[in-house]
């Protein structure tokens, strides 16, 4: 008979387990979002290229990069030196995790750009050779991806400061372009998801 009541006592705890387990699954995941906080394009030679506009602007809970730029001079053949660093809160012993220098750009934009979201407003993908008006509207960092591309899978990514440095470079290792961008990622969770009852 006690074994009996012990074992409805076990299967009563389990089952109240099951049910508070499920009902944490009310809450939604953990969500992750870029927060920009320097953002600029310098055209070096305004004779090959002209930005007329780099910023960037929040809409809800996502910020979006903005850059609108003219390319005068049909460039074929691209070059860059690209540097991902990530720092302490606030930008504070920054640490350099990747550099590269990329010869021959056009051909491998698509693989450079993954973890980005880009569009362009006047469907102008960038294909070489590059020459006209550009204007990249809503770019933004998928996190996920971000994160699962400069950093460890053990390392907590989201929570460093991160900076990217780009410079462009046309034939003859002439720089015409330089970028910097700082962010950081916040968390939370969603509110508008609906409750399970």
């Amino acid at each position: 008979m006690n074994f009996i009541c012990l074992l409805f006592i076990h299967l009563y705890k389990i089952f109240i387990l099951i049910h508070l387990i499920d009902s944490l699954n009310i809450l939604s995941s953990l969500k992750r979002e870029v927060r920009f906080t320097v953002f600029e394009v310098i055209s070096v030679n305004q004779t090959v290229a002209t930005v007329e506009e780099a910023t960037f602007k929040q809409f809800y809970d996502k910020q979006s990069i903005f850059v609108s730029a003219i390319v005068h001079e049909s460039i074929s053949k691209l070059e860059a030196t690209f540097t991902v660093s990530k720092c302490k809160m606030h930008y504070i012993d920054c640490v350099n995790v990747v550099s590269y220098d990329i010869r021959d750009v056009c051909p491998k934009i698509k693989f450079l750009t993954q973890f980005s979201d880009a569009k362009t407003s006047n469907g102008n993908s960038v294909k070489c050779p590059i020459r006209g008006n550009y204007d990249f509207k809503n770019i933004t960092l998928d996190a996920e991806k971000f994160g699962t591309m400069f950093s460890f899978p053990t390392e907590k990514w989201w929570e460093n400061y991160w900076k990217f440095k780009i410079l462009l470079y046309a034939e003859d290792r002439t720089e015409f372009a330089r970028s910097t961008l700082n962010f950081y990622f916040i968390e939370f969770r969603s509110r508008n998801n609906q409750q399970k009852i």
